[in-house]
């Protein structure tokens, strides 16, 4: 028996896999037979929760990433009215901290939804501490949101992989 030793059989598959990852990074999409997804207007999230925002967006049919601390949106990229396809990134920017003063009670944000860092940095913003469940997506935390706690007051959040 003599081994079979073709370019075609040893170096394409992998001279395919350079030249996609390739084009994929200097952003040229392989050619379909599927038509084109209809753009979609971007809602306009600001002054939401970040819960309400990443909520519509996800009814939209986009997905969001959070940048800064806090529970309110003050900011939004690509601005509303942009025209994006679904599944699409839009970026939000929250700010705004809790009043940690005397005695004040802190709403607790809800971090369903977000990565670790993501809602780490919502709960620091409200004073609290996370405990980590998991690793991935948050899926559920103890104390719920909206409830009423003390700063400094341990969140845990369960995280999972998605699906």
């Amino acid at each position: 028996d003599v081994a079979i030793d073709f370019g075609s059989v040893t170096a394409a598959p992998y001279a395919r896999d350079v030249l996609e990852q390739a084009l994929l990074y200097l952003g040229i999409a392989p050619s379909t037979d599927e038509p084109e997804p209809e753009p979609v207007s971007v809602p306009d999230v600001t002054g939401m929760t970040v819960s309400q925002a990443r909520s519509a967006l996800k009814q939209a049919g986009f997905q969001s990433m959070l940048d800064g601390a806090g529970q309110t949106v003050i900011g939004q990229m690509p601005q509303p009215g942009a025209m994006m396809s679904e599944k699409s990134i839009v970026m939000l920017y929250a700010e705004g901290q809790a009043d940690l003063s005397g005695n004040a009670y802190v709403e607790v944000p809800d971090a369903t939804g977000l990565s670790i860092s993501e809602a780490n940095r919502l709960l620091q913003s409200c004073g609290l501490e996370m405990r980590i469940s998991g690793s991935g997506v948050a899926y559920e935390q103890s104390p719920e949101a909206g409830d009423l706690v003390t700063p400094t007051t341990r969140v845990t959040v369960l995280f999972r992989t998605p699906e």
